[in-house]
């Protein structure tokens, strides 16, 4: 999951999809960003497709993994169909307020994915009873 993500984010294939679809299901408002739509639908059937593990997991972790992805699509989602909307009502003039919508945004997908890390290293810690991560210098030769 965290490597699509990686994949996406640094070639940019949400953005290269937003005119595509915006021109093919005619979006607005909200919706001005549609790279939305596709994504929401396979954060969807990710949600069903881990559904099994989420169950054998339970508890805590199942509340941090919800926490943290409340998180990041509240951000990726939310805060982006605000500014999306906001620009569409704007004439699409950057500003100083669209700024801070994007600050937000990219905040709270970072602190997202802060907490599914920390979930991740405690499920690891947990199963396997002792996690230990070393940075150590590569040795001189």
């Amino acid at each position: 999951m965290c490597c699509s993500l990686a994949f996406d984010e640094y070639f940019a294939l949400h953005e290269h999809l937003i005119v595509p679809l915006r021109s093919a299901l005619n979006t607005t408002g909200y919706f001005y960003y549609a790279w939305i739509i596709p994504y929401g639908i396979a954060v969807a059937l990710l949600a069903i497709f881990l559904t099994p593990f989420l169950c054998r997991v339970g508890g805590k972790m199942v509340a941090w993994l919800g926490l943290s992805a409340a998180t990041f699509l509240s951000g990726a989602v939310g805060l982006e169909m605000v500014s999306g909307r906001y620009l569409e009502n704007v004439s699409e003039q950057k500003n100083l307020f669209y700024a801070f919508i994007v600050t937000g945004e990219e905040s709270l997908e970072v602190v997202g994915l802060i907490m599914l890390i920390y979930a991740s290293l405690t499920y690891l810690r947990d199963e396997a009873g002792v996690l230990i991560i070393s940075l150590a210098e590569p040795e001189q030769d």
